[in-house]
C-alpha cells in the first residue's frame, strides 16, 4: 500500500505558524525519528524516541507525517506519527497502522497460499458500490478479479482481511477458500449483516458455482473482546497473528501488553512473537 501522504523529507517538521505552532518544534526531530529507524537500539529503546518526541498541536501535521516505512526502498506501508500519539493517548489507530502490521505477517508466514491483505482491499474493492458510483456491478466483480489476480490469490487461497465497518470499527475475516468458509471475528461481538451478505454476494460472482458458509462467531466466549471503545485495532492484529500461527483464538494476552507488543513490532519492522498464555 503506497503512502498516501505526503511526506516532508525526513525531518518532519510541522509546517503550522504563530499560535498554532505552540511547543511543537519540531514535530519529530530529525534525530529521534531517524535513530528510531535505523539506530541498532532495542525495539523499546526506538519507541520511547518516537514516545519523548514533541507533540505537534495542528491536526494537519500530526495526521500527514510518517514516522518510518516498513518498506523503506519503495515508500511502502507508512507507520504515521498520528499512531505513535494516538498509543501514547489512548486513541483510536489509523487503517495505515493495521496494514504495517498485516504486511508485516505476509512477511512472516512463508506458505504461499496464505495471504493478508491491507485495509485498501476491503474498503476499496469489496464493499459494494453506490448508487452515486460510476461503475457498474459487472465492472465491480472485474474490478476485484483484477486486484486478486494482482495479488497472486486464488479461489483456494486462505486470506485475512482487515475491514472497516461502521465507519470507525475494525474486524477480522478469515477467508478459507478451499473449504469456501469464512470465519468473522469481531472485537465488539456484533453481527455486520449487510457487510456479510455483500461480502458473501460478490465471492459467489467472483468464483462462480461457489457455495459459503459464514461464520460470524457472535458469543463466542474464547475469542478476546475489546473492553473500551478504541482499540479494535490492536485486536484484529491479535486476531491474525493468532489464528495464522496456532489456527485458534486461544491466546490470552492483558491489553496494554498486547497494544505494546503490537506496537514494537512495527517500530522494530518485524513481527516480534507473543510472550503469551494458552
Amino acid at each position: 500500500m503506497k503512502a498516501v501522504v505526503p511526506v516532508q523529507s525526513q525531518r518532519l517538521l510541522c509546517s503550522a505558524t504563530g499560535n498554532d505552532h505552540k511547543d511543537c518544534t519540531p514535530v519529530i526531530d530529525v534525530d529521534s525519528s531517524t535513530e528510531a529507524r535505523d539506530a541498532d537500539l532495542p525495539a523499546e529503546s526506538k519507541l520511547e524516541l518516537l514516545l519523548s518526541a514533541p507533540y505537534c498541536n495542528n491536526k494537519y501535521d500530526k495526521e500527514r507525517l510518517v514516522v518510518m516505512f516498513m518498506v523503506e526502498e519503495t515508500k511502502d506501508y507508512p507507520l504515521l506519527y498520528i499512531d505513535i500519539w494516538r498509543y501514547k493517548v489512548q486513541g483510536w489507530m489509523s487503517n495505515h497502522f493495521v496494514s504495517c502490521y498485516y504486511f508485516l505477517l505476509s512477511q512472516n508466514v512463508s506458505e504461499g497460499n496464505i495471504h493478508f491483505a491491507d485495509t485498501s482491499l476491503w474498503s476499496n474493492y469489496i464493499i459494494a458500490p453506490t448508487t452515486s458510483d460510476t461503475v457498474t456491478p459487472k465492472a465491480w466483480v472485474a474490478k476485484l478479479q483484477n486486484v486478486l489476480s494482482n495479488k497472486n490469490i486464488k479461489k483456494d487461497s486462505i486470506v485475512y482481511i482487515p475491514a472497516l465497518v461502521t465507519k470507525n470499527h475494525f474486524i477480522c475475516i478469515w477467508i478459507d477458500g478451499t473449504n469456501q468458509v469464512i470465519d468473522v471475528f469481531d472485537p465488539l461481538d456484533a453481527a455486520y449483516e449487510y457487510e456479510m451478505d455483500t461480502l458473501v454476494g460478490l465471492l459467489e460472482l467472483v468464483y462462480p458455482g461457489s457455495n459459503w458458509t459464514l461464520n460470524n462467531n457472535v458469543g463466542s466466549s474464547h475469542i478476546s473482546r475489546q473492553p473500551d471503545t478504541h482499540s479494535c485495532a490492536f485486536y484484529v492484529c491479535l486476531y491474525a497473528y493468532q489464528h495464522a500461527m496456532f489456527g485458534d483464538l486461544l491466546i490470552k494476552c492483558k491489553l496494554e501488553d498486547m497494544k505494546k507488543h503490537i506496537t514494537l513490532s512495527l517500530v522494530e519492522r518485524k513481527i516480534i512473537p507473543f510472550p503469551l498464555s494458552r
